[in-house]
């Protein structure tokens, strides 16, 4: 769906350059140069948005988590009782009772 709207908006990008710029060719003056050098600008955003690649291409490429490897930074649990209190002693999301594992981080209560 999301590449329909980027193709629609870059063929308007385009169809309003080449207009653009087929007007403002008769302009005589130095102004006219500067117009048509804007057209041809917006032709050319035009069809880079159509061939460039979107930044997201499904649930494989999804950025790592930086809280996952809270385990491998040495980032570790303040002092603590032992004693849950409701709330995960490594990332300090709330819990339920009986929890092992915090929902949030994931790591061992």
């Amino acid at each position: 769906m999301a590449n329909i709207g980027r193709g629609l908006m870059a063929a308007f990008y385009i169809i309003f350059g080449v207009i653009w710029v087929t007007s403002t060719l008769s302009i005589p003056s130095p102004i006219g140069f500067l117009f048509t050098l804007a057209g041809i600008v917006v032709i050319l955003l035009g069809l880079y948005s159509l061939f460039r690649k979107p930044a997201y291409r499904g649930p494989g490429n999804i950025p790592e988590d930086p809280a996952r490897n809270l385990s491998d930074s040495g980032i570790g649990p303040a002092e603590h009782d032992g004693g849950s209190n409701g709330f995960c002693p490594y990332c300090g999301s709330p819990l339920q009772e009986g929890f092992q594992f915090c929902g949030v981080c994931g790591r061992r209560l």
